[in-house]
């Protein structure tokens, strides 16, 4: 069973990439505080007005996100549930009776390596979804992968779902966009 947040919000990827641009910058500012020791004491005091400056605008992109993925999608081979932040199950998706799931081709983890940082910050951010057929309605669900053990997991829902009874289709690039 594959588990993660369930990205209802599309300024969600916007926010997360403004926050890896805010932490670059942080990163930034620490590597010239801690490897310029004799910098004097008015641009000290300016780079560290600046850390803190960004330290807030981090946590408030972050606080921003969070309301924003508040919820959890849990996908298995028979059914799809999203529960609300407190686990109470508010929705469930019966695959049975869906005509078509369409998948991406690939899934991964975002800012996972140097260049998905750098693509993310540039804000080409990378979206998971689900497409649900059902007669002539679709609906799409957004959600995160947070760990390789979950990419791992919908892999093998995935791999259930084209050995079982279920039409599976594979989403065409840049769909979502």
């Amino acid at each position: 069973m594959f588990k993660g947040k369930l990205v209802e919000n599309q300024k969600y990827y916007k926010l997360r990439s403004i926050n890896i641009a805010v932490h670059l910058l942080t990163s930034i500012i620490i590597g010239l505080l801690v490897n310029f020791a004799k910098l004097p004491l008015w641009l000290t005091v300016t780079l560290i007005a600046a850390y803190l400056l960004t330290l807030y605008i981090s946590g408030r992109k972050i606080k921003a996100m969070v309301s924003m993925a508040s919820k959890s999608i849990e996908i298995d081979t028979n059914e799809i549930r999203i529960k609300g932040n407190k686990g109470a199950t508010l929705e469930s998706i019966n695959l049975q009776e869906l005509d078509e799931i369409v998948v991406q081709n690939e899934y991964a983890i975002a800012g996972e390596s140097i260049t998905d940082v750098k693509d993310e910050a540039l804000g080409n951010y990378r979206k998971h979804f689900l497409i649900l057929k059902k007669a002539k309605e679709s609906r799409q669900l957004y959600f995160e992968i947070d760990s390789h053990y979950m990419m791992k997991q919908l892999d093998k829902v995935i791999t259930s779902w084209k050995k079982g009874s279920h039409t599976l289709a594979y989403a065409k690039e840049g769909l979502t966009q």
